[in-house]
């Protein structure tokens, strides 16, 4: 039996990552009181978690956390990982439980969604259409960027495919790289099965400048797997104003594991069940719950919780974009590794009457060398094998690793019923049943790839005719968007939640973040979810205030 806790919050999040961050920070400020658990703790200083990346041997996105993780709350990088998966084409993208969550190793890129990514089957009989559409979410994409502090270009994205815009970005653009600049002027001319291709600056959530209180991007170049001096925007941003802010009342409970949502007869939420670092599980009581908790452990909380029965899209439709790469040598030096991972894309392959019968994709350029595809340590190895030494070998080395231009395809998914979350019968640290994750790819997403390779050969061979070009082993790698599983719709015969996140049957009951895509989009989700949330979070303040002070 947990024991009780008395107070009555007015909203519990679950999870401490940029959406439920961003949703407690917006309620204190409200004078709300916000009670955020998260599975995981807080992270000790940044600088040693940039001694921890510059001491591991382990080049992952979660290198720099492994260390700092508890065993009760392990992320998909970790040996004892809280995710099964059957044999069968891996899902490949991971996340990290810990305060702050994934941001901790985000790109840091903030496209907007397009219009068309918002009326999918409408546009090309494929997936699902959003219960909104882009002008529902511009103002709160406004919104979102001033809260990330986002740097970008405002004439070149204003109206790019459709999105239009209403307000500036708080930032200029980073600057472009000095590959970039290369690109550009060797794709001048250049088409793709008759669409031009345009480079056009990406926005990012990484100051151009000082901007509430942070340090301009220095271009250290080890945006993944950490920001060495927070340039790059973070979750802990909002963790820390959260803690600030002198309004309502907040705290931050971590290495708090909830383990249950109890409801009433009528559906409503009573209270949540908790496993604290003691170990004693306690009840915890709120007005109203939002669960942000990423899109593999919300739908597992669910589950776990016995709620929405009969709603089988509850775990269903995950979803990530594959990511599909390849590096070129060029015939002059590129110099790459000045400035964040990537700077610069090509949108035009975002939309399309293509989209009827394969994949849509976006398309990067890599300011990191060969990345993951081909590094310097493979460079090094080769070098090696040929028997090169001292003055030879260094001279080698820095010829080759300096003439490399990556360009990478950001691939749409669309939402499957047989891709999903459901609860595994192995059992994690606490005794509960780990997630298990099915998925597969479909025609649809293989004929995104192919496309996706032929478009990089075409861009490759403009940019470098005759240069060797070297692919990434696997079929497709993941691109960290989990996606989906617990989608928005109209009622529960379609969906999961309403539009703002509210779970059908269950009227206290709130879900925040990527879960709650109905399809993947053509672009990185942070920014998307990031609008969301803060369009629930005046929702929430709204259902908080009295009806006579409402009117």
């Amino acid at each position: 039996m947990a024991e009780r806790i008395g107070d009555l919050h007015d909203v519990i999040v679950v999870g401490a990552g940029v959406v439920g961050a961003l949703i407690a920070c917006r309620l204190r400020e409200a004078g709300r009181d916000v009670l955020i658990l998260d599975a995981g703790g807080t992270l000790p200083g940044r600088d040693r978690l940039v001694e921890n990346h510059v001491l591991t041997a382990r080049r992952s996105p979660g290198g720099p956390y492994r260390a700092e993780a508890d065993p009760r709350a392990p992320s998909m990088e970790s040996d004892s990982s809280d995710v099964i998966q059957p044999p069968g084409p891996p899902f490949k993208s991971t996340y990290e439980r810990m305060v702050g969550g994934t941001t901790w190793h985000w790109f840091g890129l903030t496209p907007r969604m397009i219009p068309s990514d918002f009326r999918l089957r409408t546009l090309y009989g494929r997936g699902v259409n959003w219960p909104i559409d882009y002008a529902d979410l511009e103002p709160w994409y406004c919104e979102a960027e001033r809260e990330l502090g986002v740097s970008g270009d405002h004439a070149e994205q204003d109206g790019l495919l459709g999105g239009f815009r209403s307000r500036e970005y708080p930032m200029t653009p980073v600057f472009s790289s000095y590959s970039d600049e290369l690109v550009r002027s060797r794709i001048d001319a250049l088409t793709f099965e008759g669409i031009p291709l345009r480079l056009v600056n990406t926005p990012q959530a990484r100051n151009s400048r000082p901007y509430q209180g942070r340090p301009a991007c220095a271009g250290n170049s080890s945006c993944i797997p950490i920001c060495p001096i927070g340039a790059k925007y973070d979750a802990t941003v909002h963790i820390e104003r959260f803690a600030r802010v002198e309004r309502g009342r907040g705290e931050l409970r971590e290495r708090t594991v909830v383990t249950r949502i109890a409801a009433a007869e009528d559906g409503s939420i009573s209270h949540l069940e908790a496993t604290p670092p003691d170990g004693n599980p306690v009840e915890l009581h709120a007005r109203l719950y939002v669960v942000a908790a990423h899109a593999i452990e919300t739908p597992r909380l669910l589950l776990l919780s016995g709620l929405c029965r009969g709603n089988t899209h509850v775990g269903a439709y995950l979803m990530d974009h594959f990511n599909r790469a390849l590096v070129t040598t060029t015939d002059e030096q590129t110099f790459p590794f000045r400035g964040p991972p990537t700077t610069s894309g090509i949108d035009a392959l975002r939309d399309g009457p293509f989209r009827r019968l394969s994949a849509a994709f976006r398309v990067s350029l890599g300011n990191d060398g060969g990345g993951r595809t081909f590094d310097n340590a493979r460079i090094i190895r080769q070098a090696l094998s040929e028997g090169r030494y001292g003055a030879d070998l260094r001279d080698t080395v820095r010829q080759r690793a300096t003439r490399l231009i990556r360009a990478a395809c950001l691939i749409e998914v669309l939402p499957d019923p047989a891709n999903r979350v459901s609860l595994a019968t192995d059992k994690d640290p606490l005794g509960l049943p780990k997630a298990r994750i099915d998925f597969h790819v479909g025609d649809y997403e293989q004929a995104g790839l192919d496309r996706a390779d032929k478009f990089l050969k075409t861009l490759l061979d403009g940019i470098a005719p005759g240069g060797s070009q070297t692919a990434q082993a696997s079929a497709y790698d993941g691109a960290g968007h989990i996606l989906g599983t617990t989608r928005m719709g109209a009622t529960s015969s379609d969906s999961v939640v309403d539009s703002f996140g509210r779970v059908h049957g269950h009227s206290n009951l709130f879900i925040a973040g990527c879960s709650t895509f109905p399809t993947s989009g053509t672009c990185n989700p942070t920014l998307t979810a990031a609008a969301l949330s803060l369009r629930l979070a005046d929702l929430l303040i709204t259902e908080l205030t009295p009806a006579e002070v409402r009117s």
